[in-house]
């Protein structure tokens, strides 16, 4: 879901029931999105949007994660919410700025991440062999793995390069432009 509105809510709903009702496995015929679930999601759309706290959403499959740095807003959903499950709070105390990571030892300044998008055969050997030949920076063990196997022909958000300068991303978007989403300071612990 990429908008948390009413609409987008009812449309996702529609086609995954229509979806569901196509497939004739077991594992499919056991995903039915009841009426409760739906006035569910209606009633976290009405929490989320109606809100005066400040907070992050994410959507993953069948869960749904908010970050706040308002615990009152936990309050809120959870009288708003009558039909969730698993509730977890965590604290978390962050002590470094936005838009940097902190590393006990790194020898770069700079940790780039890359956007989840799809490549074809040739851009991705292109990608891959691109990267691997680059002595100034380090990947990330997965993003190491998708360039040296041809058998996934797309990029996940979590793969970054650590690196010092930026003449590598000239290159890189030469070969695929727009690939990297954001760059952030590495600050030593």
């Amino acid at each position: 879901m990429r908008k948390l509105d009413h609409t987008s809510i009812d449309y996702v709903v529609k086609i995954r029931r229509q979806w569901v009702g196509q497939l004739s496995d077991y594992y499919s015929s056991n995903r039915d999105i009841s009426e409760e679930i739906v006035q569910n999601l209606h009633a976290m759309c009405d929490a989320l949007t109606g809100t005066k706290y400040q907070h992050k959403l994410i959507i993953e499959h069948n869960f749904i994660r908010v970050y706040t740095n308002d615990s009152r807003l936990f309050n809120e959903i959870t009288g708003a919410v009558p039909g969730l499950h698993t509730v977890n709070y965590t604290q978390a105390v962050i002590d470094r700025p936005r838009n940097s990571v902190k590393l006990k030892e790194s020898a770069y300044s700079n940790r780039s991440y890359f956007r989840s998008v799809t490549v074809s055969d040739r851009e991705k050997k292109s990608i891959g062999k691109f990267l691997l030949n680059q002595d100034s920076i380090r990947l990330s063990p997965g993003l190491k793995e998708w360039s040296s196997y041809h058998w996934r022909s797309w990029t996940e958000s979590y793969y970054f390069v650590d690196h010092n300068d930026t003449a590598w991303m000239t290159m890189l978007s030469l070969i695929y432009p727009g690939l990297i989403k954001n760059t952030i300071q590495i600050i030593k612990a």
